[in-house]
């Protein structure tokens, strides 16, 4: 006779199951393991970030890593998310009553909407210049970026300055490519939504401008 232990969330196709506090033993009987699912998916748009989408479906920004590690097949740069990709959300993970679907969501054109900028960063040796949409946050006399964890790979910090005669600076930090902490600079302008601005981010020269919506 053999005894096998078998976990409590096993499936039971035929035989006989005695339970022992929280195991069961079994008497010749087969075995299926539910495998990993995933509870639905999610269509990146303009401006969405892994952040973004963590707190819409996981009910908390910080918890984007593990979005990235189970999208990590189809999604090879977590901090850059291609227009169009479906991010799958874990199974179990998503938070009730948390925003599941952007689709069927009312766009948000009041003054308190995100702004979304193009960045557009210079080439470097032995590595090319890239464009990626940024959402800023409007803030009291000024606007925030942020993704991931602080001190962390993919780490990224916006705080933009504006003052009353439109001009505007944004200073941040970021980490990627490898541990150290880079800096991220900017100075133009803003006229409510319209912003534009020359600067910055680490080695690269980079440029900002508003996306019309």
């Amino acid at each position: 006779m053999t005894l096998k232990l078998i976990p409590r969330y096993a499936q039971f196709h035929r035989g006989f199951v005695m339970r022992h506090k929280n195991l069961y033993i079994s008497l010749g009987i087969t075995i299926a393991c539910a495998s990993p699912t995933f509870a639905e998916a999610v269509t990146v748009k303009r401006g969405d970030t892994l952040s973004k989408i963590a707190a819409q479906t996981l009910g908390a920004a910080d918890r984007w890593p593990e979005l990235c590690e189970a999208n990590k097949a189809t999604i090879r740069n977590c901090n850059s998310l291609p227009i169009g990709v479906q991010v799958t959300i874990p199974a179990g993970a998503v938070v009730k009553d948390a925003v599941a679907s952007t689709e069927e969501a009312e766009p948000n054109t009041g003054d308190d909407a995100p702004i979304v900028v193009k960045l557009k960063c210079s080439d470097l040796p032995g590595a090319p210049g890239f464009s990626r949409d940024i959402a800023f946050t409007r803030e009291v006399a000024g606007l925030s970026y942020s993704t991931g964890v602080a001190g962390q790979m993919n780490y990224e910090k916006w705080v933009g300055a504006i003052s009353d005669d439109g001009s505007l600076e944004i200073t941040g930090e970021y980490i990627q490519g490898g541990p150290d902490l880079k800096s991220i600079k900017f100075d133009g302008t803003a006229d409510g939504a319209d912003l534009e601005a020359s600067g910055t981010r680490g080695p690269r020269s980079c440029t900002i401008a508003s996306v019309s919506p």
